[in-house]
């Protein structure tokens, strides 16, 4: 009776109106795998790659205000978990394209760094645009060159030879999904 109660009260918004929050009954889990809203799954699911665009001065500043907090960690879930967001006023908010253009610039970075190749598509889908959109606006140079076309020679399009990272052709795989680009951002020491 109250579970239905709670959901009823949240479908007609209440919640706002009264200033409480309900909460959901915790999801069952399979057994060994650490729950959700505990510290161990917290731990399990952190990585530096994600410590590190929270630290990020853009970001700190978004999470730090009240206003902005909710939308911005909603963003951070997209972008590094892949949870989708069903708030579209958050999805084409300000905070949000903030939190995507930090997130872009680590992964960009890190792709260099690591000297990794991910294609348009797989960054794309993990910062919320289009592949053909993606370095929109970003100069031709051997740094930005690490995203890269999906299909073979996974050169990036419309650079000149000087403008691509001497290391490149060494890097033999490509990441060509939002999945392996996420994983491997996980598996990062940043």
């Amino acid at each position: 009776m109250l579970n239905w109660l709670a959901r009823y009260f949240k479908s007609i918004n209440i919640a706002g109106v009264l200033g409480v929050e309900f909460r959901d009954p915790p999801a069952p889990v399979a057994p060994g795998r650490p729950h959700p809203q505990t510290l161990e799954y917290a731990i399990a699911t952190s990585s530096k790659f994600s410590d590190a665009i929270r630290s990020d001065a853009r970001v700190c500043r978004l999470l730090e205000n009240a206003n902005w907090k909710q939308a911005a960690e909603s963003a951070l879930a997209q972008f590094l978990d892949g949870k989708m967001c069903l708030n579209n006023g958050w999805v084409t908010s300000k905070t949000w394209t903030v939190v995507r253009v930090s997130c872009l610039d680590h992964i960009i970075d890190s792709l260099g760094r690591f000297r990794q190749r991910a294609s348009y598509g797989a960054v794309a889908t993990v910062v919320g645009m289009l592949p053909h959109t993606v370095m929109t606006g970003r100069p031709k140079t051997p740094a930005n060159s690490w995203v890269v076309g999906a299909d073979p020679p996974h050169v990036p399009s419309g650079y000149a030879a000087e403008e691509l990272a001497p290391s490149l052709a060494e890097s033999e795989r490509v990441l060509c999904t939002a999945d392996e680009l996420r994983a491997w951002l996980r598996a990062l020491d940043v």
